[in-house]
């Protein structure tokens, strides 16, 4: 384990790699890293609380946002709990209607399983929530075809693909989107990974 957390300090830093530690272990509370939140408003919903949510979207939320998490939900409540006590969440969270209810969330991370992302989307969206949403958008034609509805033209409502929605490259294609008056055709080769 201490071989693993030095090549964790190598490739992320330390901090970065106390975070990668707690999220494996899912013990304690963040006071050692959050000393500077107790004045970010609680703003931000996040859905799965496995690892992801917890050592990389949770590290660079209390890095660098200026918000933080308000709530969080999971299937597994064990997961949900240890979330909730190590970024100091106080709300019960019982599913994600309270979430979508929550006023003060106005943004919303989906990083569950895969199958279920479209569908919590779709809840978020209607409550007026922007969702960020990890890769894939939807597991399903028939699930895309309700979000592309739901969304239409406005495209501020959602975000998606490894909760970059910001970074140059994804800037670009949103140009080339909204100036293509043909269908544009992208090309990916994606490594993917049983969840």
């Amino acid at each position: 384990e201490v071989k693993k957390f030095i090549r964790y300090v190598k490739i992320y830093g330390l901090r970065r790699a106390l975070y990668k530690a707690a999220g494996r272990k899912r013990v304690g509370h963040s006071a050692y890293f959050s000393g500077n939140l107790k004045n970010r408003p609680r703003r931000v919903g996040v859905i799965g609380c496995g690892q992801f949510a917890f050592a990389s979207l949770g590290a660079m939320l209390e890095m660098y946002a200026p918000a933080r998490f308000a709530r969080s939900y999971d299937i597994n409540k064990g997961a949900q709990q240890s979330f909730e006590t190590f970024f100091g969440i106080t709300k019960t969270t019982i599913d994600v209607a309270d979430i979508c209810n929550d006023v003060s969330i106005d943004t919303v991370y989906v990083v569950s399983n895969h199958a279920t992302h479209a569908g919590y989307a779709v809840q978020l969206i209607k409550a007026g929530k922007v969702a960020y949403v990890e890769k894939p958008l939807a597991a399903s034609w028939k699930q895309l075809s309700e979000l592309t509805h739901l969304v239409g033209a406005d495209f501020r409502k959602i975000y998606c693909g490894y909760n970059r929605p910001f970074s140059a490259a994804i800037g670009q294609l949103k140009e080339m989107c909204t100036a293509a008056e043909a269908p544009l055709t992208l090309n990916f080769y994606i490594v993917g990974h049983f969840l």
